[in-house]
């Protein structure tokens, strides 16, 4: 199956180079702000992926307030742009956010918010809990965004420089939108530019410096595959039934066919082709050769069929437009296909048809893909190629009840002209393909990574095609249009380091297969694995984690909300630090409201701190007593939260013991040492040694807890 991406410059392209080898991408992590960025997170990935400490999640506004520390930009703003649920935690939510400089796109530019809530109201909201943040962000942008070229002369540009002979575009046939590409030549520079989408050859992508009128960079904006097929033979399909006639489409409208066949070729065509086409139908009980061919209706069985597959992942199509029987061996997903509105083109002639499983599967992921990537260089063409790759894979596996891994398998002469196995690649080491510029021989190893994942090799244990499809679905969320190999690794190892652990079975087979095409290393040789179910009820008053198969002679100490009660610590003696195996809950204090969410962290200073784990523990009201964030704001008449008296809130999550007085005053540092207990008046400042942070906990006569706060206490 090949997939050509046909590139031609109008500027000096340099030699491939990831937006994440610019110094203006993700500058932070290298910057001034790091440092104070880090105490508002448990962890920053070296990729720039953040998961934030949530005990300090309302000691700022949302992420917002954070910008100057993540080294955005004066101008610059952010637009939520998607939301996607979780294919794993009912809880998750993705929040995708674009970048604007001076109300401009700034292409390759935002950043993906993964959250616990989704506000109602503006960011600021008390009751969203931003959990972690996949930042895109790119800085010292230093141009004009005032067009010195007008739209309107685009059609001359691109007749003069592109078109050149044929059929001239006049300005109707030109659709543009003002950017600022990043690194577009490979030079992490920034232009401003006319991204202009318009048929040539099917549909061609320019963009045209919007100062200059230069056309920096052409790229075709449909991609295709090409090789001959044969049909399945007969089926019943899923048409549909007005009046006397049949029309070749689903009843629900989500597939829709169209015959191609009176068209010269298929690689001309374009979305405005699919308007004066037809839907093949009959009056009569079957469909027959004599109404289409048989590669018409293998096309629209195949399309038809794989909706509910897709459906299965979360990736729901709207309408489904197949255009059908183009006299040219080819396939295409076209350029402006979206989820909601698709169009795909599969060739084919009387005796064969491009309609198998994997390969209209390949062409419906690459429109699902759009939305996550773009396809403008080799690396993120690479990644569009191989992921199209697994998901055409897997909705085959899902039709047929078994895998295989020769993508076109279903014809023998497909399968040699395609030469794509993921089980047996030509290349299964990243290194060895880095340097290619041809996008589906450079997506091999990766199609490998997912046999890996999938089925196991060697040591490592497969994790079922199940899992494995539907962590690379989930990992795109985290990733960047502009993304390479090593940014996906990024991404799919901080999903399942999330969700499953870094020393779980998905942590142990992410990192390995990565490590087995030669794109890492990233293994945990002293590994430990935080077991038990961290989402509790809090009528019950009990949580129990322990650390499965410890290393021996390992020390591990957790960290937990200081307010909460810890077996082997009898009114936490030692703050919030517990030492030992097995962490035991009995008391949580009554919270305002529910569900609440909180990061333990567990430390063994044995194994050191690159060993560092994290578990999400959720406090769920299952008997129904109690308010949500939402319900208890609204009793209290405010929306924004604008009255909350932060200084009552427990790490800024409010105790319904307030009211009841403080009696008890203690005092611990941040690693949990009791600094003092007592009467509140009684406390000294400066009988605390040495600088640093400190915490203040307030309880009430009955021992009730009441609030807590962190304050910096300075030495001189």
């Amino acid at each position: 199956m090949v997939l050509l991406l046909r590139v031609s410059y109008g500027q000096t392209e340099g030699t491939y180079l990831p937006a994440l080898e610019c110094s203006n991408y993700n500058a932070f992590l290298t910057g001034s702000t790091f440092d104070s960025l880090k105490y508002f997170t448990d962890t920053i990935y070296p990729s720039g992926i953040m998961r934030f400490d949530l005990s300090k999640s309302q000691e700022y506004g949302g992420v917002e307030d954070l910008h100057s520390l993540l080294g955005v930009d004066q101008g610059c703003t952010f637009e939520l742009i998607n939301t996607v649920s979780s294919r794993f935690n009912s809880d998750r939510k993705y929040l995708r956010y674009q970048q604007y400089f001076d109300g401009v796109k700034v292409e390759g530019g935002g950043y993906t918010v993964t959250a616990f809530y989704i506000p109602d109201e503006p960011p600021g909201d008390p009751c969203a809990v931003a959990y972690m943040l996949s930042p895109h962000i790119v800085s010292g942008i230093n141009l004009s965004v005032q067009p010195r070229v007008a739209s309107a002369s685009l059609d001359s540009i691109l007749n003069g420089s592109v078109i050149q002979s044929g059929n001239q575009l006049s300005d109707a046939d030109v659709v543009a939108e003002l950017v600022i590409t990043h690194n577009l030549l490979n030079n992490c520079e920034y232009y401003l530019a006319w991204k202009t989408v318009y048929p040539h050859e099917g549909t061609k992508i320019s963009w045209v410096d919007a100062q200059t009128g230069s056309v920096l960079k052409t790229v075709d904006g449909q991609i295709n595959l090409t090789a001959p097929t044969e049909i399945y033979g007969n089926q019943n399909l899923n048409d549909n039934t007005l009046g006397n006639t049949t029309f070749l489409a689903t009843p629900d409208g989500r597939v829709v066919a169209f015959d191609f066949n009176g068209f010269p070729n298929c690689i001309s065509r374009t979305i405005a082709d699919f308007a004066g086409a037809v839907t093949p139908s009959t009056t009569a009980a079957t469909w027959t050769i004599a109404v289409a061919p048989a590669s018409m209706y293998q096309s629209f069985f195949v399309a038809s069929s794989l909706v509910p597959v897709f459906d299965g992942v979360g990736i729901n199509f709207g309408t489904i437009n197949v255009g059908i029987d183009c006299p040219e061996q080819n396939a295409f997903s076209l350029g402006g296909s979206t989820l909601a509105n698709a169009f795909i083109v599969i060739g084919g002639n009387a005796t064969n048809s491009f309609g198998v499983f994997d390969a209209i599967g390949h062409e419906l992921g690459h429109t699902f893909l759009n939305d996550f990537l773009n396809s403008n260089n080799v690396g993120n063409g690479s990644l569009h190629e191989g992921i199209a790759d697994m998901i055409g894979t897997y909705a085959e596996s899902v039709i047929q009840g078994m895998t295989d891994w020769v993508i076109g398998d279903d014809l023998p002469a497909l399968a040699t002209v395609v030469h794509r196995n993921l089980e047996s690649p030509a290349w299964d080491c990243f290194t060895d393909v880095s340097g290619f510029t041809e996008i589906h021989d450079r997506s091999e190893p990766l199609g490998h990574w997912f046999f890996i994942i999938s089925q196991g090799k060697g040591n490592i244990i497969g994790l079922g095609i199940n899992k494995a499809i539907n962590i690379v679905l989930e990992s795109l969320n985290l990733m960047g249009v502009n993304d390479d190999y090593g940014d996906m690794r990024a991404a799919t190892l901080a999903f399942v380091d999330d969700e499953f652990g870094p020393c779980s079975l998905e942590g142990y087979t992410v990192r390995r297969a990565w490590n087995e095409i030669c794109v890492g290393p990233s293994d945990y040789t002293d590994c430990f694995h935080i077991a038990g179910n961290p989402w509790v009820c809090e009528e019950d008053d009990a949580l129990h984690l322990w650390i499965e198969n410890p290393a021996q002679g390992a020390v591990y100490w957790w960290t937990f909300p200081i307010e909460w009660t810890v077996q082997g610590s009898p009114g936490n003696p030692s703050g919030n630090l517990y030492v030992g195996n097995h962490f035991v809950v009995t008391d949580f204090p009554k919270y305002n409201w529910y569900p609440k969410y909180f990061n333990i962290k567990v430390y063994s200073p044995t194994l050191g701190s690159q060993f560092n784990q994290f578990r999400m523990v959720k406090l769920r009201d299952c008997n129904g007593d109690d308010p949500t964030c939402e319900e208890y704001y609204s009793l209290q008449g405010g929306g924004g939260g604008a009255s909350e008296d932060r200084s009552s809130t427990v790490d800024g999550q409010a105790s319904e013991r307030h009211g009841k007085g403080i009696a008890v005053l203690k005092v611990h540092d941040i690693v949990g040492r009791l600094l003092y207990s007592g009467n509140p008046e009684g406390f000294d400042r400066n009988s605390v040694s040495r600088s640093g942070m400190v915490i203040l906990s307030y309880f009430d006569g009955s021992g009730g807890f009441v609030k807590s706060e962190k304050i910096l206490l300075l030495k001189y």
